[in-house]
């Protein structure tokens, strides 16, 4: 698994963040029948954000993480009992987030 990523202040009032997570998928192919109503077999994840804090440290944030595409093919995952055979899982993602804060320890 790697993960790497940055924190970096423009300015007191601008933070801008990133990061990439590359790990493995997190289940085995012969499991995906069991894994059909959540497939989260994505290996790779990019995430990017920003915060804004005003002089009265009120704060807005913004998140944007996209997890690209990836498959895993199933082999022998569905039991003879439910017909047999293989279910095959494919997923990505993208996901935007935003937050209001207040940090209290900021100066006026």
């Amino acid at each position: 698994m790697v993960k790497t990523g940055f924190d970096y202040e423009v300015n007191p009032a601008l933070t801008l963040r990133g990061g990439y997570n590359h790990g493995g998928v997190p289940i085995d192919n012969s499991q995906t029948f069991f894994n059909l109503l959540a497939p989260a077999v994505t290996k790779d994840h990019l995430h990017a954000g920003a915060t804004w804090t005003s002089e009265s440290g009120k704060e807005i944030s913004f998140a944007y993480i996209h997890a690209f595409n990836n498959s895993v093919n199933g082999v022998n995952s569905i039991p003879a009992a439910y017909g047999g055979g293989s279910a095959n899982l494919s997923m990505y993602q993208n996901s935007f987030q935003v937050a209001f804060g207040w940090n209290r320890d900021k100066k006026k």
